[in-house]
């Protein structure tokens, strides 16, 4: 468990700039990484941020434990959130919208509404519904109005735009530019930009914005590079697959496509087995045979 967390927490909740808490004991740069939880601070340094926020020690500890057991509800729900979709459990992602508001009444932190709208937004989805208001709205409202991005926007960007016109995407992905180099020191099971990029060309497709679609090929050529854990790079490979097929080699297309979900298959990855199996019917339907 890391102290950077709730300290930001407790920074946001007074409503205090972060050069009011760390002037003269931490660079910007290391702020950044303690409060994201990639480095500790000293003993000393630690406590006169304590007396900058005017929080006592047991103060601390009481809010480092609620933290904790917040954090382990959120990612529990977020985990039964994904694979209610991917199952298509209507019924469980209710569970998860209504658990989820319960959370934000009782905190007030705002990833739990956030989760709540996404899961009814994933509930239209479902129902192949296309007025993803007030839902989207809400969100889009909460991401125009934080210009620097930290891990949470970007993660929250990328689990909603489904619900946003493709332009509106397109436009917010400069946030997501503007931030690279941040999120490149990051450490992160998945290379998040590239997976986000991939989710992109999707949406694109799926508008029929094939030069939005064309423009982030583009991109994902140009990340192959540096792209490291194996799932981001059996994803790249999956939509070099449907690159190719939107640009007349079918069936070349559709081999690089299936062998991604082999690899997914051979390593008892059902979920995403399934997901870009779906993904690859979608863009055969679309395209001629």
């Amino acid at each position: 468990m890391h102290t950077g967390s709730t300290i930001r927490q407790i920074r946001l909740d007074k409503q205090l700039k972060a050069n009011t808490v760390y002037d003269n004991l931490l660079s910007r740069s290391m702020y950044y990484k303690y409060e994201h939880g990639q480095v500790e601070t000293n003993a000393a340094s630690f406590l006169e941020i304590l007396e900058r926020l005017n929080v006592t020690l047991d103060e601390f500890q009481l809010m480092f434990n609620d933290q904790d057991h917040e954090r382990e509800d959120y990612q529990s729900l977020v985990v039964r959130n994904n694979n209610a979709f991917i199952s298509g459990d209507e019924a469980t992602i209710q569970l998860v919208v209504k658990e989820a508001n319960q959370h934000y009444l009782k905190t007030n932190n705002l990833k739990f509404k956030h989760l709540a709208l996404l899961g009814a937004g994933l509930i239209k989805r479902l129902r192949r519904e296309t007025n993803f208001e007030p839902e989207s709205t809400e969100i889009l409202n909460y991401l125009f109005k934080n210009e620097n991005w930290m891990y949470y926007e970007l993660t929250l960007f990328n689990n909603s735009f489904f619900m946003f016109d493709i332009n509106v995407v397109d436009m917010l992905f400069k946030r997501v530019l503007q931030r690279m180099d941040f999120y490149k020191q990051l450490n992160t099971e998945h290379d998040e930009v590239t997976l986000m990029i991939c989710n992109i060309v999707l949406k694109a497709i799926e508008d029929g914005a094939m030069n939005v679609a064309n423009r982030f090929f583009v991109l994902l050529k140009h990340r192959k590079r540096n792209v490291t854990d194996m799932f981001s790079r059996s994803v790249l490979m999956f939509y070099e697959g449907i690159d190719q097929i939107f640009h007349g080699q079918r069936n070349q297309g559709i081999a690089q496509a299936e062998r991604t979900i082999n690899i997914f298959e051979s390593l008892e990855m059902t979920n995403a087995a399934t997901q870009h199996q779906a993904i690859l019917q979608r863009v055969l339907a679309m395209t001629p045979s």
